[in-house]
């Protein structure tokens, strides 16, 4: 299969705030052990808010769990996790 590119790309949207921590360490780790790319759209979570509002949609998103209140069920399978603070 020389010459195919069996490259995916995961499209994610999330909030500033693991900027640094996902490109320095988990991005990097996981590109390197997968087929898989990811591909980031860092912004403020109130404008991710927004552009999923518009009808935006990525394979993922990172927010912060009440800007996502209201916002679903966008059509898909919905959140795959939510981690609330004690």
């Amino acid at each position: 299969m020389s010459g195919t590119n069996t490259t995916k790309t995961v499209s994610i949207m999330s909030g500033l705030a693991l900027e640094v921590a996902v490109n320095r360490f988990l991005k990097p780790a996981f590109e390197a052990g997968s087929d898989y790319r990811i591909q980031i759209d860092w912004r403020p979570t109130a404008a991710i808010m927004k552009s999923i509002d518009e009808g935006q949609r990525a394979d993922m998103v990172i927010a912060i769990n009440e800007s996502m209140r209201g916002r679903w069920p966008i059509p898909g399978p919905g959140p795959a996790a939510s981690i609330s603070p004690a």
